[in-house]
């Protein structure tokens, strides 16, 4: 068997560092700037059609699809930075959960 099957596992000292998995939480979250805008979008064309009793489904999608759309026009390059330097610590984190 190799060495990962053959080890006992230290349950004393986690392998994923609390401080490590936290920066990578607060860095997913910055990613945030899409999800947010479509998410207000939503509830408040939701509220509106509750309010006048308007059942359209291409009433709610079509104006979250142009609040992504522009969402990710602006704020697009910066997520993609963030989410390369995410990836970069995941896998650089990769040996540290092994061992």
């Amino acid at each position: 068997m190799g060495r990962f099957w053959s080890q006992k596992f230290d349950t004393s000292n986690p392998s994923p560092r609390p401080d490590r998995s936290a920066r990578c939480v607060r860095r997913a979250c910055r990613t945030s700037a899409i999800l947010l805008p479509a998410l207000l979008t939503g509830v408040l064309l939701g509220m509106v059609q509750a309010a006048t009793s308007i059942n359209e489904q291409t009433l709610s999608f079509v104006p979250k699809l142009l609040v992504t759309a522009a969402c990710l026009a602006l704020f697009g390059g910066s997520i993609l930075v963030l989410l390369m330097d995410f990836a970069k610590d995941l896998f650089a984190m990769i040996p540290d959960m092994v061992r």
